[in-house]
């Protein structure tokens, strides 16, 4: 009797042993790293983080012409200048994911908008929208320049839709109209004219108020405008019905301010921006060096 209870605590003891030690080799296997990396149980959660890396699918950095866009959940907007074609843009973009399309550094036609999408790692996408305007300008805005802007012909053509007054005055002596007197040179008075006027003038003799606009340099912002000239008659006309006559434009002088327009071989169109005379119209000897002042203007 006492044999069958010896073989029965044996037995115990055995199953006890065998059950331990299946629990100890249970607990050591959870903790291996089966992914070789060498890791116990605390890889779990960088794996995890790993992972989820995997499926991000962001753009963070959207910008043309060195402007950036406002990003949102799936939408990017951005304004540029007008003068800037729609059709032809090229972005440059930041992601954090595997790779966009269309592509960073490519150029889209923005005239609608865009649908750009962002591949993670692990596959997945996500769309955005980008929205772009133009930027339209109205009478007496500052423009890029830093000027006023005082024409607006509607619609682009010929490079260019808008006229912007520089920011301020050159005066108050400047060179005289020109050098040369008694050949008449073919200038016009037409608004549109003021840069071929302009140029023809230069030819002619360098000592001149075209001249003046002509090596005028305005920075704005980053920016470098050098493309001043000095307005025709009729563009100069529009700098005071525009600008001067709403107190806009900035001072205007008391003394004349020259066009780029001839009135004949000898004389040259001029107008009174401010002062008592503001508004006359008149002519000047060309060669003449009286009170005078400049206003270089530019198309964009």
């Amino acid at each position: 009797m006492w044999k069958k209870s010896l073989m029965s605590l044996i037995g115990i003891l055995v199953m006890t042993l065998i059950l331990s030690s299946c629990e100890l080799i249970r607990h050591r296997n959870s903790n291996v790293d089966v992914s070789g990396s060498g890791n116990d149980n605390n890889s779990s959660d960088s794996n995890k983080s790993s992972y989820n890396n995997n499926s991000v699918k962001d753009i963070t950095v959207f910008t043309i012409l060195d402007i950036n866009g406002t990003i949102g959940e799936d939408t990017i907007e951005l304004t540029i200048p007008e003068e800037e074609e729609l059709a032809s843009l090229t972005p440059i973009i930041t992601i954090t994911g595997a790779s966009i399309n269309p592509a960073s550094g490519i150029a889209q036609n923005f005239t609608n908008p865009v649908t750009y999408t962002v591949t993670a790692i692990d596959g997945t996408i996500k769309n955005y929208t980008v929205t772009i305007t133009a930027h339209v300008y109205n009478l007496r805005d500052i423009g890029p320049a830093g000027g006023w802007v005082f024409y607006d012909k509607g619609s682009y053509s010929n490079g260019w839709r808008y006229l912007e007054q520089q920011p301020s005055n050159i005066g108050a002596t400047v060179p005289a109209w020109s050098d040369v007197t008694n050949i008449l040179i073919g200038t016009d008075t037409a608004v549109g004219s003021g840069q071929a006027n302009t140029n023809l003038i230069i030819a002619q003799s360098a000592n001149s108020a075209a001249q003046s606009c002509a090596n005028l340099s305005v920075t704005n912002g980053s920016t470098i405008y050098d493309d001043w000239f000095l307005p025709s008659r009729d563009e100069l006309g529009l700098i005071y019905t525009n600008l001067a006559t709403y107190g806009a434009g900035g001072t205007y002088g008391g003394c004349f301010y020259w066009s780029s327009s001839e009135y004949d071989a000898n004389q040259a169109w001029l107008q009174y921006l401010g002062g008592t005379h503001a508004g006359d119209i008149g002519e000047y000897g060309k060669q003449g060096l009286g009170c005078a002042y400049l206003r270089c203007i530019r198309t964009f």
